[in-house]
């Protein structure tokens, strides 16, 4: 009875281990866009940059690699056990294990550097506003004119 099972929870715990360390890896730089966002207007107000200041731009929110590792290691630990009475034990090892290893890969990525940028963009209204953005580098230097996208997030991309 327990071989007929094998296979299925060793493909749903597999599965499930891929999508719990793809969304650790999620970014979002201001030239992605999303499905949802494709066809959706958005305003643009131009701007004036005042600062651009590196910041550290996580992938993911604190505590989720431990989660995304204890929940990869338990099924692991479970499909590993899944031929013998082994499988409770197994999964508790493996979840503790994966935790740990979680937790080392979200502090290593978290020290990978900056990752984006926060810019300080005086509006042509006259606000001052502030938008943090995953970006490989600056998209304008300071006293540039930018645009500023309104839509389901803030852009800002640089003024051509």
């Amino acid at each position: 009875m327990i071989k007929r099972f094998a296979k299925p929870v060793r493909f749903a715990a597999l599965a499930v281990a891929a999508s719990a360390l793809a969304a650790c890896a999620t970014e979002y730089p201001g030239n992605s866009y999303g499905p949802s966002e494709v066809g959706v207007a958005s305003d643009i107000y131009r701007g004036r940059l005042l600062a651009v200041q590196p910041a550290n731009v996580r992938s993911s929110e604190p505590g989720s690699g431990v989660a995304a590792g204890a929940l990869a290691g338990g099924a692991v630990g479970a499909v590993a056990g899944a031929r013998s009475d082994n499988s409770a034990p197994l999964a508790l090892v493996g979840a503790v294990v994966g935790g740990v290893l979680g937790a080392a890969t979200e502090q290593n990525a978290a020290r990978s550097g900056p990752g984006g940028f926060r810019y300080l963009i005086e509006l042509r209204d006259g606000r001052t506003i502030g938008v943090v953005q995953a970006d490989p580098r600056p998209v304008a230097a300071p006293g540039q004119e930018v645009l500023v996208e309104y839509g389901s997030r803030v852009r800002v991309t640089a003024a051509y």
